[in-house]
């Protein structure tokens, strides 16, 4: 189970990198989303903070990280 999770994370962050360069809020935003509520419930608390402020960036539409 672990595995596939971090093999569709991986894949989150090539779309993550995509959208940044093409400055997509909502696909950042949705991103964040994803990894917010799959990381969540197997307690996997790292993902999750991280999802958060990738949503909120997306929410901003801040670029700069």
């Amino acid at each position: 189970m672990v595995p596939n999770y971090i093999k569709g994370r991986r894949a989150e962050v090539r779309k993550l990198h995509d959208a940044a360069q093409q400055c997509d809020a909502q696909s950042i935003f949705m991103i964040g989303h994803t990894m917010i509520g799959s990381g969540e419930p197997l307690g996997f608390n790292g993902i999750t903070r991280l999802g958060r402020a990738i949503q909120e960036a997306g929410r901003s539409e801040d670029f700069s990280e």
